[in-house]
């Protein structure tokens, strides 16, 4: 938006025999995202020449629900610098600054950590058996935007962990998005592999050492859910006691030859292949 200045009173003399006589709108003057001369002045002047000022465009407003004072000099210099053919064709009268409002609503954060709090929930349910979903306090407690703005939720993260975001997205016409992190505090039960005895490093996993159980899946980032049945295809990649949950980590797939096995060597051609 054209920057803010001291107050002045301004009358240009107009170079033109029919000059354009422009005077700022009765407050309150209401801009949206991307203003225009036509919506914070009246312009008297000709129809092509009303029609080529209310166009003149005057950047960005004010942040929704802020408020800018704006100058006859500085519009005069703004559209020196934009439309040089119309600087002298026109002449200030009235008051010699306005202030313009962009409208905008104050929204209780509380009201976003509630949808957020939805969107979490509704998340989590479709993956665990129980969870449980506990806000943490955030600052600021109160967004402003326009009346415009789109809010979208979108959860954080591939599974469940202590500490979750659901990023709040706010749209607004005119404005870069913005992102702001919901954070809240969860725990989150399902059925997981747990060894139910010791396995040494570089062992198959065998069906016989593993147990499904239900334990907080929110402490235990990467837990090898229920549905999960390939384990005659992985060897641990270092010991696991009884008793620990199993993850992704601790698991490697299983080379097709390991040391130790015997193998048939057939000639193909001058190629190799293994057979086990």
């Amino acid at each position: 938006m054209v920057a803010a200045a001291a107050l002045v009173t301004l009358c240009a003399v107009p170079a033109r025999a029919n000059p354009a006589v422009l005077h700022f709108k009765l407050p309150p003057i209401e801009v949206g995202a991307n203003p225009t001369l036509g919506d914070i002045a009246e312009v008297e002047a000709s129809d092509d020449l009303v029609a080529r000022f209310d166009a003149v465009a005057l950047g960005q407003a004010p942040m929704p629900g802020h408020r800018a004072t704006v100058t006859g000099q500085e519009l005069r210099e703004w559209i020196r610098s934009e439309h040089p053919d119309l600087a002298d064709a026109v002449v200030w009268q009235g008051p010699a600054s306005a202030t313009i409002l962009r409208p905008g609503i104050e929204l209780a954060l509380s009201q976003l950590e509630s949808t957020a709090e939805s969107s979490l929930t509704a998340w989590l349910r479709a993956r665990y058996q129980s969870f449980e979903v506990r806000p943490i306090a955030s600052s600021p407690r109160s967004l402003k935007m326009s009346r415009e703005a789109t809010i979208h939720m979108v959860v954080q993260g591939s599974g469940a962990s202590r500490r979750m975001a659901v990023w709040a997205t706010i749209h607004e016409p005119g404005l870069p998005d913005r992102a702001l992190p919901l954070w809240f505090s969860v725990s989150a039960s399902a059925q997981a592999w747990v060894a139910v005895r010791d396995i040494s490093a570089g062992a198959e996993i065998d069906d016989a050492a593993l147990q499904l159980q239900v334990v907080d899946v929110a402490n235990i980032p990467g837990a090898i859910p229920a549905g999960f049945a390939a384990f005659s295809e992985k060897q641990a990649v270092s010991p696991i006691a009884s008793g620990r949950v199993l993850t992704q980590r601790m698991l490697v797939d299983r080379p097709m030859v390991a040391a130790g096995d015997r193998v048939k060597l057939k000639g193909m051609e001058g190629a190799v292949t293994v057979e086990s």
